[in-house]
């Protein structure tokens, strides 16, 4: 990643599979380069500013807009072009608040405001109270999402993760638009446990929310690619070892593959998907798995 997508502030292990470190420097590359970024008069003005950031555990922010623009025609190897998730249009500033609302990044250091407000508690101290607990099943399916878009690159520092698009991510292979939904399963739970939880994963066709027109489509459909997530981990290491990709396996399959049922267990897409891949071999089976939409 050349320049700074949003991330913890807790660094992943960074190892030969494919796991990239954000660090201080970077976003001090990113204040300074990228257009429409937070004002600053120096480097030394931005070396404080990312330090500071960093010592308070914030999230970073990704691109400003002009660089998200680069960042979308970024290319996927030579096979097509990938975006995440679509902006939802500018608010068109009417004041009855119905217009649908643009996804920005947050840098962190938002503060709290209004009367009693607590002047010394920013927006990341909030980031670090509800998303600490990677391993609740809620935020280990949002932290899936986000090793997929680090898998597919430009998806992290494009713009921020929209709750209600149709699909988690697009793909465009070959002028032909791919779509993508992630889904996520662990065997270990945050909770006392008297077995394993069972690796299911929930594959239904479903009806769309357009947050554009406020209106769910009129015909269920499924996603054109599936990627399976798996947390393999135990609880050694607690919830800061979900940050290690080597913690994670994947299966990628397109949904012509898949049973036509509610739900699938792990072991039954061997025959949709194949032999599960570690983080580093990721995004090559996406870009497979898309090819072989067009083709099949």
């Amino acid at each position: 990643m050349d320049v700074a997508g949003w991330r913890e502030s807790e660094r992943p292990p960074g190892n030969q599979f494919g796991a990239e470190i954000l660090s201080p420097v970077s976003f001090e590359k990113w204040l300074l380069a990228s257009p429409g970024a937070p004002k600053v008069r120096s480097s030394r003005d931005a070396r404080k500013r990312a330090a500071q950031l960093f010592k308070n555990g914030a999230l970073v922010a990704g691109p400003s807009d002009a660089a998200s623009k680069r960042a979308r025609s970024s290319r996927v190897g030579a096979r097509g072009s990938t975006t995440s998730r679509k902006l939802s249009p500018e608010s068109t500033g009417t004041s009855d608040g119905l217009a649908p609302l643009a996804a920005r990044f947050l840098i962190g250091d938002e503060p709290f405001r209004g009367l009693g407000a607590t002047a010394e508690v920013s927006l990341s101290d909030y980031w670090r109270w509800s998303a600490s607990c990677l391993m609740d099943n809620t935020a280990r399916g949002l932290l899936a999402e986000f090793l997929v878009a680090m898998g597919l690159k430009g998806c992290v520092r494009d713009q921020p993760r929209v709750e209600w698009d149709a699909y988690d991510f697009v793909t465009s292979t070959g002028g032909q638009e791919i779509t993508i939904e992630v889904k996520s399963s662990s065997k270990v739970q945050t909770w006392k446990q008297k077995r394993y939880s069972a690796l299911q994963f929930g594959i239904a066709p479903s009806v769309k929310w357009d947050p554009e027109t406020g209106e769910y489509t009129n015909e269920a459909t499924r996603a054109d690619i599936y990627v399976f997530c798996v947390l393999s981990q135990t609880k050694i290491g607690g919830h800061a070892a979900a940050l290690d990709v080597d913690n994670w396996l994947f299966r990628v399959a397109r949904s012509s593959e898949l049973p036509n049922q509610r739900t699938v267990v792990w072991e039954r897409l061997a025959d949709a998907a194949g032999a599960p891949c570690g983080f580093k071999d990721l995004r090559g089976r996406i870009e497979d798995a898309a090819v072989g939409r067009q083709t099949a």
